[in-house]
């Protein structure tokens, strides 16, 4: 790791470790639950909430996920994470519980992954971004796609392929014309071989 950047690059992949709240990916030390809007000037001034570490929810929480959020003891979560795209890879190290935020506008086509099983507990977090609760600590692979993302990359590649496709017919439709072309010339060269030369 290069340790003046923060950067590690291997064959042109990126991993920047996640600080605190300065990326898109990172995990707060802990969730407040808002009941409304309203008490999110309250929250704000409470000098024991910190945006760098903190975060909040208003009523997007699950029952379940709300019991597990205020029974967690959110320990320190070592995270790294590489973009492609739309997508996020994100390698995270953690004790216990923990949530990992995405500060992208919050919608249900943001799917987190961690071996092959989708993390369902997906909600609201600071009133726009997505953020996922992992209900145990250890080390996980956890790959964010937008899905509205792989659906325009399939029609993109459709349309490549059709394109593709269009291509090769016109070329073969062209090639049976110029051989037709040739075979027909050939026959009216050989029909005209012994025929006097027109004045």
């Amino acid at each position: 790791m290069d340790s003046g950047s923060g950067v590690r690059n291997q064959t042109s992949e990126v991993y920047i470790p996640a600080k605190e709240t300065t990326g898109p990916i990172y995990s707060p030390s802990h969730v407040v639950e808002l009941g409304s809007y309203d008490a999110l000037p309250n929250i704000l001034r409470d000098p024991n909430f910190d945006p760098r570490t903190s975060s909040f929810s208003i009523g997007s929480l699950d029952p379940a996920v709300l019991r597990s959020l205020s029974d967690a003891e959110f320990g320190r979560v070592q995270l790294e994470f590489l973009r492609s795209g739309l997508d996020y890879n994100v390698k995270a190290t953690a004790g216990g519980p923990f949530v990992l935020v995405l500060s992208e506008s919050f919608d249900d086509r943001w799917v987190a992954m961690t071996n092959g099983q989708v993390i369902t507990n997906h909600f609201v977090v600071n009133g726009y971004a997505n953020g996922w609760l992992l209900e145990h600590g250890g080390t996980y692979n956890i790959t964010i796609s937008y899905v509205a993302n792989n659906q325009y990359e399939m029609v993109l590649a459709a349309s490549f392929v059709s394109g593709l496709v269009l291509v090769c017919a016109f070329g073969v439709i062209e090639g049976i014309r110029a051989r037709r072309a040739r075979r027909s010339f050939r026959l009216s060269n050989k029909r005209n071989a012994g025929l006097p030369p027109l004045p």
